[in-house]
């Protein structure tokens, strides 16, 4: 039998009503998600570690991206615009089709991205230079021309590095950021106009003298009112942090609240009520003055806000997402149920397919893969192991069109690719790496080409299984 393990390299996609009924679920072993984004045809785009896909307004599957991206937004004609977080990557663009567009590598290092209505896309993030680090801010057209660059460095000697950015009413748009040195780190708002004009600067630094302040989500009303929220360092530890700021970058109110750990996401509704969702779960509503109006533990580890809209607020966790009334009511709550193996995926005929950590008793364990038929019953299960004495694990699993199965496993000395025909004969296995490297996501093309996304490298696999090469889109 399967060890009972959280999934942790499969991806699963839920589509509910407005009234949290699931109308569909899709699951991929794309190494889980990083960021999901909607466009007005309700097709889906979701970024995971082993790239992008999208989803058409039924669940089918239209394409696939190995980019790994962690920020993700769309444009009206459905053009997909990513980033990964802090890597140095920089901005790319691909078309509704999946295929590239441009790219830009001017802000070195990208922490937000945000997309205003005229199809502008914005990034934030950090700049090197000879005195530093500092904030820097860019935005581009469609055809991926720069309309502008904005660096903001306050103080001499702090590293400056915008963290997240929101757009606002008449074509503003606000950055939440960081400046920082040796031992502590203050917040920095900076709101900028339609052309790039910087109008105004919030700063907060903490109570607690020399000590981490940080944004790590930012809203902005239809009065132009930002609302930043993150964390700050207390005496006790940390404390979830939620400021307020007018247009003109005063700060209007603070709350402060050491039950949460911090805040990773907030949103806020045209009557200045703040919702705030925490590390820990916690849901909490403030009023327009910064008082408390209601909390909600809602699970653990909170990730995502968005108002509904009617005025809800929808929260996601990790085990459970739930849309509340502004009264603080459970409209519906839907919860997520983890396969209990690694590597978890199904075909379009309902069939299910899952991987993890078979026992041996004359090795630590095997990779043990399974194929079920839509109603649960087993069809075949295979087991593989190199040989070599040490632990194998089954890590992902993908199935292609023609009902191919692919694995991909740690094995006793590296990373392990293993490709089964429907029926479960072995087809090949392809060995690679150094010990302990393994697979984050596997995935397969139309032309039964394997991406394999690893700890060393990002490689796709000829079809046959007799050669492999990094990947043309990089790891």
């Amino acid at each position: 039998d399967l060890h009972s393990f959280p999934t942790r390299r499969s991806s699963d996609l839920i589509k509910y009503d407005s009234a949290g009924t699931t109308l569909w679920a899709a699951v991929s072993s794309n190494g889980g998600v990083n960021a999901i984004a909607v466009d007005k045809s309700e097709r889906v785009y979701v970024a995971g570690n082993g790239g992008i896909i999208r989803y058409g307004p039924s669940g089918d599957s239209a394409w696939f991206v190995p980019d790994y991206c962690t920020l993700l937004t769309i444009d009206s004609s459905g053009a997909v615009y990513c980033a990964e977080a802090g890597a140095g990557t920089g901005v790319e663009k691909y078309d509704s089709s999946g295929d590239k567009l441009w790219s830009s590598d001017i802000v070195s290092y990208v922490y937000g991205l945000a997309l205003d209505d005229q199809n502008q896309v914005i990034a934030t993030g950090t700049s090197r230079s000879a005195s530093g680090s500092i904030c820097m801010t860019a935005r581009w057209n469609s055809n991926g021309d720069t309309i502008g660059t904005y660096y903001y460095a306050g103080a001499a000697m702090r590293a400056y590095a915008g963290k997240c950015v929101a757009i606002g009413p008449e074509g503003t748009f606000c950055v939440a950021g960081e400046a920082g040195w040796i031992n502590e780190s203050n917040i920095v708002v900076l709101r900028y106009s339609s052309t790039g004009a910087l109008l105004s600067t919030g700063t907060y630094d903490g109570p607690h003298g020399r000590s981490f302040d940080m944004a790590l989500a930012i809203t902005v009303d239809t009065s132009g009112n930002a609302y930043v929220t993150g964390i700050s360092e207390s005496g006790d530890g940390n404390d979830a942090l939620t400021i307020k700021y007018d247009r003109l970058g005063r700060t209007v109110w603070i709350a402060r609240t050491t039950s949460y750990m911090y805040g990773s996401s907030i949103a806020a509704d045209d009557s200045g009520n703040a919702y705030i969702l925490s590390l820990s779960g916690w849901l909490i509503k403030y009023d327009l003055h910064g008082s408390l109006v209601w909390e909600r533990q809602c699970g653990w580890d909170g990730r995502h806000l968005a108002m509904s809209k009617d005025g809800n607020i929808i929260a996601g966790l990790v085990d459970v997402t739930i849309e509340y009334s502004p009264g603080g009511d459970t409209v519906w709550a839907a919860e997520l149920d983890s396969s209990q193996a690694y590597g978890f995926d199904r075909d379009s005929k309902g069939n299910i397919y899952v991987t993890g950590e078979g026992d041996n008793p004359d090795s630590p364990s095997d990779v043990l893969t399974i194929k079920y038929d839509a109603h649960g019953v087993q069809m075949w299960a295979r087991r593989y192991n190199d040989g070599l004495g040490g632990q194998n694990c089954g890590e992902a699993v993908t199935v292609d069109k023609r009902g191919n199965v692919y694995t991909g496993a740690r094995g006793s000395s590296g990373w392990v690719a293993v490709k089964y025909d429907s029926s479960g004969s072995l087809v090949w296995t392809v060995h690679g790496g150094e010990g302990g490297s393994y697979p984050y996501a596997i995935l397969a093309d139309q032309r039964e080409r394997v991406y394999l996304n690893t700890q060393d490298a990002f490689l796709r696999i000829d079809s046959s299984g007799s050669s492999y090469v990094p990947s043309p889109f990089g790891g």
